[in-house]
């Protein structure tokens, strides 16, 4: 997701992206390294990238304002739903 997400801003500038992540565990409870994050840092310093652990609205309120080109999500039927409205 990480190279996707490189390339993608890479190839259009007119793009930013919004990236609701939480960092995933290992089976002993430890986190993984942040060596992925190395072909984002530059997005991510000049704010085209933004890693959220959590958003303050709910998903299909960003995707309402009409300004949303692309919703990669999970799978869920909700998530689905609100992508489709």
């Amino acid at each position: 997701m990480a190279q996707a997400i490189t390339d993608i801003l890479a190839w259009r500038s007119d793009l930013q992206v919004l990236w609701k992540f939480i960092r995933a565990t290992d089976a002993n409870g430890a986190t993984y390294g942040d060596e992925f994050l190395e072909p984002l840092r530059p997005y991510l310093e000049n704010e085209r990238l933004r890693m959220e652990s959590w958003l303050d609205v709910q998903p299909v309120t960003l995707l309402e304002t009409g300004h949303i080109v692309l919703s990669v999500h999970h799978g869920g039927a909700g998530c689905y739903h609100e992508a489709l409205g």
